[in-house]
């Protein structure tokens, strides 16, 4: 007998708008990035990521919102794309856009979510960084992603190949946002140069450094698997520092003095942390938590019951940190380093600033004080390359301008500025006078053909 399907009760899956790819390395220390995350999308679709946010990941964080998106807001995101793998309600908002398009639920180890009340603003990289090493394998194994965990500020090194995170394009010398328009993994997105490098491996020959960033890698692998988000807040981190303080660090057992020693802080900033009248930053924890070799975990939980000896602590470098250090040069060494940028074939040449800059230098006052001859060859030759660049570019233009005429006159056009400025999509360059004249002269000499 002929029984009619009643589908009313069937549950259908849920379908993603975009495709659903799994985090890679989810769970563990070596886990990607939300910013790696979404230009791995964006490939797998075909499309910029300037499209992919414009068009999907915007769209659906502002779907209930009165207000549409402006692309002041658009663009801010990529130029505050740092905030993106940090713990504030951009990188929340994002999350929740792309759970939505991809149907996936397992993406909050993308982000530093779930430490965020450990973190301030100056623990995450404004710029990207990256391991050349790694980079340069996942490329011969046909996966490229960048890890969260080089977002972080204490993060220094690479523990698998024992070298240096790299921040700067070695073509190109500039540094790449942690999301561009045009990101694309394991690229420069000023240059398009491929970043990968076998040749970095162990160029880290300090036995302190490799144990300190050991160190930091274990603390926050604890802290992103623990399950003590609840208790992570403001007040209860000052809370449990201060009553650490308070039970291990007293004038007859442990002085405060000895401990801020070891640490390379003034005392007074300790008897601050103890009196819970300044907040303490991650570094400056885990710090504290290198010292007196106790987890940060176990100074955080109140539970833990554990007391600390004279004998137990132990003193950290400064010259471990990621500071901005400039190198003090004799007057001699100065004029040499910036007769080598001088004479050197590098194309394109590097700005001034740029250069000094490469020799450690934050600002280009003094060095213009000391060396007006050099710094005025070094700009000169600079400024020439600008020149030559715009002029090629103008030269170009001209010829795009001169091949309008053929293409209106086959497609059936009115040859106009309009229709010679939908062609040629050149932005401002049309302000230019010397393009300007040259629209003028065709459309003229247009005219006069067709009379």
């Amino acid at each position: 007998m002929l029984t009619l399907w009643n589908d009313e009760n069937i549950k259908r899956p849920e379908r993603s708008i975009c495709y659903s790819l799994e985090p890679m390395y989810k769970g563990s220390i070596e886990g990607e990035s939300l910013t790696s995350y979404i230009q791995r999308v964006s490939e797998a679709h075909s499309v910029a990521v300037s499209s992919l946010v414009k068009y999907l990941i915007f769209p659906t964080i502002y779907a209930d919102d009165t207000q549409e998106y402006t692309n002041n807001k658009l663009y801010k995101s990529f130029y505050k794309s740092y905030a993106l793998n940090g713990y504030n309600q951009q990188a929340l908002f994002i999350l929740h856009a792309l759970r939505k398009l991809t149907c996936r639920k397992d993406l909050d180890d993308l982000t530093w979510l779930k430490i965020a009340p450990l973190l301030s603003q100056g623990d995450i990289k404004v710029s990207r960084h990256w391991c050349p090493a790694c980079i340069y394998e996942q490329n011969n194994e046909n996966i490229g992603y960048e890890k969260l965990i080089w977002s972080l500020n204490s993060v220094t090194l690479c523990l698998l190949h024992n070298c240096y995170l790299e921040s700067i394009c070695p073509l190109c010398k500039k540094e790449n946002k942690q999301l561009d328009l045009f990101s694309v993994i394991g690229y420069c997105s000023k240059c398009n140069n491929w970043l990968g490098s076998n040749l970095v491996i162990n160029n880290n020959t300090c036995k302190e450094t490799t144990y300190w960033q050991k160190w930091v890698y274990k603390n926050v692998e604890e802290l992103m698997k623990n399950e003590m988000q609840e208790f992570l807040n403001r007040e209860n981190i000052l809370d449990a520092v201060s009553n650490f303080l308070i039970k291990n660090f007293n004038p007859t057992n442990n002085s405060i003095s000895n401990l801020a020693s070891n640490m390379g802080f003034n005392r007074a900033v300790l008897a601050q942390w103890k009196s819970k009248h300044k907040k303490i930053s991650f570094e400056s924890l885990l710090k504290l938590s290198f010292c007196v070799n106790v987890s940060i975990g176990k100074i955080l939980n109140k539970e833990n019951e554990f007391s600390i000896n004279r004998n137990q602590i132990r003193s950290i470098k400064k010259e471990l940190f990621n500071k901005k250090s400039y190198i003090r040069l004799s007057i001699e060494e100065k004029r040499i380093a910036l007769n080598q940028y001088i004479n050197s074939e590098e194309y394109p040449p590097l700005k001034l600033s740029d250069v000094i800059k490469q020799i450690g230098y934050k600002s280009n006052e003094s060095i213009r004080a000391f060396f007006p001859d050099e710094c005025r060859l070094i700009s000169a030759r600079y400024k020439a390359y600008k020149s030559k660049e715009k002029s090629e570019q103008v030269k170009r233009i001209k010829q795009q301008i001169n091949e309008c005429v053929t293409t209106a006159y086959e497609e059936g056009k009115v040859l106009n500025k309009s229709y010679i400025q939908s062609k040629v999509k050149v932005g401002k360059q049309f302000v230019n006078h010397e393009i300007r004249e040259h629209i003028k002269e065709v459309l003229e000499n247009s005219l006069k053909d067709y009379h």
